[in-house]
């Protein structure tokens, strides 16, 4: 005899196990630019750096009054992602700052280009109005924290400008020049 079944069996729900929350007293903080923060392992530190340099976050080992808890790198994922609510940070004191958020705003790299291409400027001009030689060798020497193509760029502009007020310059070799004649 054969029985049959009337019911579709069910799959019984699944009961999702929540992980226990990590507590650590020591942990890294990621300090985000609008001033949001989130402590995580210090085993993560290799992981986080490329994003604390994209967006500008402070990474920091942190020393914590009482234990906090730390999140893995998904749940952190997940928490800089979503928009929060205010927050209460705890009390911590900074152990060691392991990334600072270095990249300036675009009008302070404008600004501070233009301090450079003035100090090129000037002393350009005040080497080829004493008579010597230019040297654009002698410039990455001169300025070695400026990059060489804004380097080149700033000398070029210098040449230029000398060449509008007047002067006439002379290329004496590759990236090497001569003021010939002045203009009174």
């Amino acid at each position: 005899m054969a029985i049959i079944r009337t019911s579709v069996p069910t799959k019984t729900p699944r009961i999702k196990k929540e992980k226990p929350k990590k507590l650590a007293s020591k942990c890294l903080l990621l300090k985000t630019p609008d001033n949001r923060c989130f402590f995580t392992e210090e085993k993560h530190f290799p992981c986080l750096i490329e994003f604390g340099r994209t967006f500008e976050a402070e990474i920091s080992v942190v020393k914590m009054k009482e234990q906090v808890e730390v999140l893995d790198l998904g749940d952190l994922a997940k928490s800089i992602c979503t928009p929060s609510t205010t927050e209460i940070v705890p009390d911590y004191e900074i152990v060691e700052t392991k990334l600072v958020a270095t990249l300036k705003k675009n009008s302070e790299v404008r600004i501070s280009n233009l301090e450079q291409g003035k100090l090129v400027l000037e002393y350009v001009q005040s080497i080829l109005l004493a008579g010597h030689l230019v040297c654009a060798g002698d410039l990455e020497s001169k300025f070695p924290t400026i990059n060489k193509v804004k380097l080149y760029s700033h000398f070029t502009r210098a040449r230029r400008e000398m060449t509008a007020q007047g002067h006439t310059l002379k290329k004496e070799k590759p990236g090497t020049y001569r003021l010939v004649a002045k203009q009174d």
